[in-house]
């Protein structure tokens, strides 16, 4: 057992070492995902609340266009543009959050 272990000793070392490289990767990954899901939620937090909800409509409760309008009882084409500046607002709130 001791001998194969000798014998082999870099292989080994190399692995537990590209193991232990892919869990900090990992770990870095999954605090960079909770930092972006933070900004996002904060982001989400400054639009006015029409604007805050036609994007939870069309993008997390994935309905359409033509769904959202006879809810909010809105053209579709007035959606579009809604849902449009909406994210373009989203988007700036999240760079500038990004920033500092």
């Amino acid at each position: 057992f001791r001998d194969y272990y000798r014998k082999h000793k870099t292989m080994i070392s190399s692995t537990i070492d590209i193991n232990m490289v892919g869990e900090i990767q990992m770990r870095e990954e999954q605090s960079d995902q909770m930092h972006r899901a933070a900004l996002l939620h904060k982001s989400m937090q400054r639009l006015p609340e029409d604007a805050r909800e036609i994007l939870v409509l069309s993008r997390y409760k994935d309905l359409k266009y033509q769904e959202i309008a006879e809810i909010m009882d809105l053209s579709v084409s007035h959606v579009k543009v809604k849902v449009f500046r909406a994210i373009k607002k989203l988007r700036e709130y999240y760079f500038e959050l990004d920033k500092v």
